[in-house]
């Protein structure tokens, strides 16, 4: 799955995703939210669902934008606590270049995806 959401960063610039928060991301105050999202032993109470958009990855995880502010999800957490996963063909983005980000056309991310749901 890891892969299919790289692939969905580079074709479509974003991904949209939407995860259960654990509590020791979402801390109070939110100033403590740590800069990296990583599987933790302590405090995993889920304190509610979180929709956020990863806007690049390294080997080591995604990058998140959530409050305003950048954070780095690891593939562990991302692993553990997302529960859905979108791509997100901008329209306007569309209908000015004629492609993706990644320069392909709305009927070959249309086939892509069919393929992923039918995988």
């Amino acid at each position: 799955m890891v892969d299919d959401v790289k692939h969905t960063i580079y074709d479509c610039g974003v991904a949209y995703i939407g995860l259960q928060v654990p509590y020791y991301i979402n801390p109070d105050p939110p100033a403590q939210t740590p800069a990296v999202w990583d599987v933790q032993t302590t405090n995993n109470q889920i304190t509610g669902g979180h929709a956020v958009v990863l806007a690049g990855y390294t080997a080591d995880g995604a990058r998140v934008i959530s409050w305003g502010e950048f954070y780095t999800m690891t593939w562990t957490f991302f692993a553990k606590y997302v529960d859905e996963v979108y791509a997100i063909a901008d329209q306007d983005w569309m209908a000015k270049k004629g492609t993706s980000p990644a320069g392909l056309s709305l009927p070959e991310l249309e086939a892509q995806m069919q393929a992923l749901r039918n995988s």
